[in-house]
């Protein structure tokens, strides 16, 4: 058995297309959450999306943006802020 990797042809149509950015909301009442995940994560990219950061810092403010109509494609919510349960 051979050790050579064999890779399928590549066609010029293949190429991959930039499909956007994801939406990503961090809701927590602790300013330094919200930078080290964006420090994490800034440079990563998802299916040839990268990842535009939103912040709510409070429960009260992540409600306000729902009900404007916001939509993310993730929120990392911490559900222990104002409140033992307000992320809930």
């Amino acid at each position: 058995m051979s050790d050579d990797l064999l890779f399928a042809p590549e066609s010029e149509s293949e190429e991959i297309e930039q499909k956007g950015s994801w939406k990503v909301l961090i809701v927590d009442d602790d300013y330094d959450i919200h930078e080290i995940t964006k420090i994490i994560l800034r440079d990563i990219e998802v299916n040839d999306k990268n990842i535009i950061f939103s912040s709510a810092y409070s429960a009260k403010d992540c409600s306000k943006m729902y009900e404007q109509g916001l939509n993310f494609d993730l929120i990392f919510m911490d559900i222990v802020m104002e409140e033992d349960d307000s992320g809930y």
